[in-house]
């Protein structure tokens, strides 16, 4: 789950709102808008945003290109990383920017190993494909661990 929050958190988050709308935060990954997320298809949705932030090409995001875009989302009056409660939480109107740079540097091959087991624990029915009824109770899970409830595919805590 790590892999996969720090690959969303790393992304740019401009699309966040569109991707709701069209069904919730897992629906961006739908390429080819058939309505089922494939594995290919979720592991390239969490892997396109680290191959934006891989600068120079070489397959690593290092902390210091993290740093870079960061700079530059700053600079454009866009989110950036604020102070931390020691809660962890950012101060309300600092949720969104660039988080998980403490686990940088990450490879393309560690972040997509990442999303392949993150999308094994998603595809409830083992199947190799996310439907709209199980990104449904995926996203109440996720919504309900949010809230402090149960949450995660086992419906463990």
């Amino acid at each position: 789950m790590k892999g996969i929050i720090l690959i969303a958190a790393l992304g740019l988050t401009a699309g966040a709102a569109a991707a709701q709308d069209r069904g919730g935060p897992l629906a961006r990954a739908d390429a080819d808008n058939d309505g089922v997320i494939t594995r290919a298809e979720f592991i390239e949705a969490r892997l396109a945003p680290l191959r934006r932030l891989d600068a120079d090409g070489d397959g690593t995001v290092t902390r210091a290109e993290g740093e870079a875009v960061g700079a530059a989302m700053a600079a454009r009056g866009g989110a950036r990383p604020g102070p931390r409660s020691e809660q962890g939480a950012r101060p309300r109107g600092e949720q969104r920017g660039m988080r998980g740079l403490d686990q940088l540097p990450i490879t393309l091959a560690q972040a997509e190993a990442r999303a392949a087991e993150g999308f094994a624990r998603f595809d409830l029915d083992g199947d190799g494909r996310l439907t709209a009824a199980e990104r449904e109770e995926l996203e109440s899970r996720m919504s309900a661990a949010r809230a402090g409830g149960f949450g995660g595919p086992d419906g463990d805590r």
